[in-house]
């Protein structure tokens, strides 16, 4: 499957937008991999800077996180011990070694290591935070935009962290999101703001939402 969206960073106009599934069947744009959730799967590490901004607000306001300064250097392997005592040996894709901790170089080369780590620190509440302020966990209210003028029937991001451990979910596993919403979240890691997405000419629109992050 593959699919295709532009906006404009700053207003939410949506530019272009296609999408073929493998099998190039779609006879409307509605059942194409750019609005429906068949092939769309989960977003994967592209989560990745929506959970170091969390990370480093939570740093400068004190809310849980785990500083760098007690993180596990990255060799690869990392060992997540969970709720009732259950292990998990997560991966990363390189040995990044101290490297890895500096946040620089952590989302440069998608460390993995770091952000299990950072994920633990920041815990569920903290994850669900992050997911919500880039408006991509539907389930709370604020930044969430379900329905675009338009795009009638465009899938809504959702989280289904059943069957993934916390970690995993900090590197976007159980995480799935449109291309057009995940492109408003995007675009708000460019600006500062979530725009409101629109792809009729001259509808109306809610103001960006100025992201509720620390100054640095």
């Amino acid at each position: 499957h593959s699919a295709f969206a532009l906006i404009d960073a700053r207003s939410g106009d949506v530019l272009a937008l296609a999408g073929r599934s493998k099998n190039g069947n779609e006879r409307q744009l509605w059942s194409s991999p750019a609005v429906s959730w068949p092939g769309n799967g989960y977003i994967g590490s592209t989560v990745k800077p929506f959970v170091m901004i969390e990370h480093l607000d939570a740093l400068r306001r004190g809310r849980p996180a785990r500083p760098e300064s007690e993180m596990e250097p990255c060799e690869r392997n990392y060992q997540f011990v969970g709720e009732r005592g259950i292990r998990k040996r997560l991966r990363c894709d390189s040995v990044h070694g101290h490297a890895g901790l500096e946040p620089e170089i952590a989302i440069a080369k998608s460390c993995n290591v770091f952000f299990f780590q950072s994920v633990e620190g920041l815990g569920r509440d903290g994850l669900e935070r992050a997911l919500r302020r880039f408006g991509l966990d539907r389930r709370q209210p604020g930044t969430a935009q379900p329905n675009v003028t338009g795009l009638a029937g465009l899938a809504t991001p959702r989280w289904i962290p059943r069957g993934w451990v916390l970690p995993m979910q900090g590197i976007g596993y159980g995480i799935e999101s449109s291309l057009v919403h995940f492109a408003r979240a995007y675009a708000a890691v460019a600006t500062g703001a979530l725009p409101t997405v629109r792809v009729v000419r001259g509808a109306g629109r809610a103001p960006p939402q100025v992201l509720a992050v620390h100054p640095d």
